[in-house]
């Protein structure tokens, strides 16, 4: 056989190839279409979803720690030993005294409470998601709390599998940041009803021993009588924390606890 017929059968065969490669390429079009558009389906909707739970996740952090945490004695709901105030800001501020006993909350106790806190809120914002194309699937969550003295991160672990046509998209974990030091105002309170406990049956005096707490010339704090509780003497002991105002253009974050029968007076100016 000539060189010029083998030549000439080549590029009949690859003529061929190309021809046959273009009809199937042709045909198969919107099948690989489908696939480019699902995909892209699915991470605007994932997109979406992280957007969505983690602004849940901070709102409800935010209304957590402000509205009740930090104001209530680091509990969002004290069942018992609280002093119920009302006024502008009513609260169920929690006693951390019985006696000589310091009945407080562990820093890890308040941490869990803001977690289920905002789990609970994060559940009730899914389930009002609205319903896009994408099929949602989602297991149980795992929320974390961390108070740290620069803010506090609330991160949680939630598999949530979205599937659209023939495509699958795993979203794992969501995260945010509080830029609130709750960590240091918990530790002034902790340090304040052990000085207290400890002075009694005399008065303590937070006046003179302000450089005992880390005040950082940014936090204040209080001592007011709770007159309409006659059958015990009680006092509420108030932490301003004006720090957020400073670094975070934020809004001041107060600590309170309550005390009864043992006794404070004076005040920390920042």
């Amino acid at each position: 056989m000539k060189k010029s017929q083998i030549s000439l059968f080549f590029i009949i065969g690859f003529i061929s190839v190309l021809i046959l490669g273009m009809i199937y390429f042709s045909v198969n079009k919107n099948k690989f279409n489908t696939k480019t558009d699902d995909t892209l389906v699915l991470e605007n909707e994932a997109n979406q979803i992280k957007q969505y739970i983690e602004k849940c996740m901070y709102d409800s952090g935010f209304e957590g720690m402000f509205n009740y945490l930090a104001p209530q004695g680091g509990f969002i709901s004290p069942k018992e030993d609280k002093i119920e105030t009302s006024g502008y800001m009513s609260y169920d501020i929690a006693y951390w005294n019985d006696g000589l006993i310091d009945i407080s909350p562990d820093m890890k106790d308040a941490e869990n409470i803001l977690a289920e806190y905002v789990e609970h809120k994060a559940g009730i914002c899914f389930k009002d998601y609205p319903k896009n194309q994408a099929e949602i699937d989602a297991l149980e969550p795992k929320t974390v709390v961390d108070f740290n003295y620069d803010d506090t991160q609330i991160r949680m672990e939630w598999p949530i599998t979205l599937t659209y046509g023939n495509s699958i998209k795993l979203i794992n974990s969501f995260s945010i940041r509080l830029p609130y030091n709750f960590a240091k105002d918990f530790d002034i309170a902790k340090k304040l009803i052990k000085d207290i406990i400890e002075s009694q049956p005399r008065f303590y005096d937070i006046y003179n021993n302000c450089s005992r707490y880390e005040t950082n010339g940014k936090t204040t704090i209080h001592v007011v009588n709770y007159v309409a509780e006659v059958k015990n003497h009680v006092q509420i002991i108030s932490i301003f924390d004006y720090e957020p105002i400073f670094t975070e253009n934020q809004k001041t974050l107060k600590f309170q606890f309550a005390i009864r029968n043992i006794t404070a007076m004076g005040y920390c100016d920042a």
